[in-house]
């Protein structure tokens, strides 16, 4: 009796039980199978906008070699004042030469007027020159005759301020260090107003151009080795960074790099016609040791010309002359042996020009008129006459 009244209670329990287990069976293959066949999600890799040239740098050597030199000597423009500036170490200094003092040999033509920068620009419109203070955050103004004529505080860091030929803009380079999450720097190209408007007509972020790339200590060094340059009609600027030339212009836009991959550059200058831009050029990985030769290019980057080749002299800083046909260029094979060199921008003839003082060259500067070219040889200060190869004595720089 009590079998018959537990066998139908039995029968829907053993379904139940069997109905639950299978229910578990199914529902375990179909997560299995859900598992193995959805795809791996990974973060999406972090995206540089489309007008900028990431390079992973090797950190054994640095990509460049050093930078060609840290002189700068350059006239007003018309020719009354010769200014030199310099860096080493943490030591800056910027000189003004007064040219009618000096050829007459009166005491204190050359003066110290700056002792906490170096490099400098002329003000072709009011004869006055800009430089970047040491401390980095202020723009200062000088009369030709030395005097003070004002301090920008711009408030942020930056260093090679360049005047446009038109006088009524400054280009620098901005050199705050730091990384954002992409570890692209927040370097750039700025473009201020020379009243000091302390908002930017123009700024090209770091990651628009390079990265930061470490050296073999593997620091951190800032993209641009050199200031940039205006093209003579103030329209266009062009810029070196860490991968090659760059072309932009002024109004705005993005930059378009000249320069291949491979090669590295430093110190553009456009010749007076506006023609082409002359760059001091290396190959990339070429080593510390390496040397810079000497390129020219158009400003689309066509008709790429090399003048000197890095594997013939080392270039340390060049100079065009007033009509465009010839460079003047500090050059050596050997550090001691720095000379100066003339060459003609169609490459037909590369002359050294001599000096009758011991010393290497270096830095060199045309007069406006082109008729000679002032050169530091040691640390003395002289002119070169092109037409006679006389040699003037225009003053004697203190030592270090």
């Amino acid at each position: 009796m009590n079998q018959l009244l537990h066998a139908p209670h039995s029968r829907p329990q053993r379904h139940a039980r069997l109905g639950w287990l299978a229910l578990c069976l199914l529902l375990c293959a179909v997560a299995c199978q859900g598992a193995a066949t959805t795809p791996t999600v990974t973060p999406a890799a972090a995206t540089v906008p489309a007008t900028s040239v990431a390079i992973t740098a090797p950190t054994e050597t640095p990509p460049c070699p050093p930078p060609g030199s840290s002189h700068l000597l350059a006239f007003s423009a018309d020719g009354a004042v010769l200014a030199y500036g310099y860096q080493e170490s943490t030591r800056s200094r910027l000189y003004l030469l007064d040219m009618a003092a000096a050829r007459a040999g009166t005491v204190g033509a050359l003066r110290l007027v700056a002792d906490d920068g170096w490099a400098f620009s002329w003000d072709v419109a009011e004869d006055r020159l800009v430089y970047a203070g040491t401390s980095g955050r202020t723009l200062n103004l000088l009369n030709a005759n030395g005097e003070a004529a004002g301090e920008i505080d711009i408030g942020w860091q930056h260093a090679f301020p360049a005047w446009s030929p038109t006088g009524d803009q400054v280009a620098l380079i901005h050199t705050d260090r730091r990384r954002d999450e992409a570890g692209l720097a927040a370097s750039g190209l700025m473009l201020l107003t020379p009243d000091g408007d302390s908002d930017p007509l123009m700024r090209f972020s770091l990651r628009q151009l390079a990265t930061l790339r470490g050296d073999a200590a593997g620091t951190a060094r800032d993209i641009f080795n050199s200031g940039p340059a205006w093209s003579p009609d103030g329209r266009d600027l062009a810029v070196v960074a860490a991968d090659g030339l760059y072309w932009l212009a002024a109004a705005g836009g993005d930059p378009v790099r000249l320069t291949g991959e491979d090669i590295c550059a430093q110190q553009p200058a456009w010749s007076p016609s506006g023609q082409r831009i002359a760059f001091l050029s290396a190959p990339l990985n070429a080593g510390i040791d390496a040397g810079w030769g000497l390129q020219t290019t158009q400003p689309d980057g066509s008709g790429q010309v090399t003048l000197v080749s890095n594997q013939t002299l080392h270039l340390r800083q060049f100079a065009w002359s007033p009509d465009g046909a010839h460079i003047a260029f500090i050059a050596a094979a050997a550090p001691a042996e720095a000379a100066l060199y003339l060459i003609k921008v169609d490459g037909d003839s590369l002359t050294a020009l001599s000096a009758p003082v011991t010393g290497a060259a270096v830095a060199a500067a045309w007069l406006p008129d082109g008729s000679a070219i002032a050169v530091l040889v040691g640390n003395t200060l002289g002119l070169i006459d092109l037409g006679s190869a006389g040699w003037s004595r225009l003053g004697t720089l203190p030592q270090p």
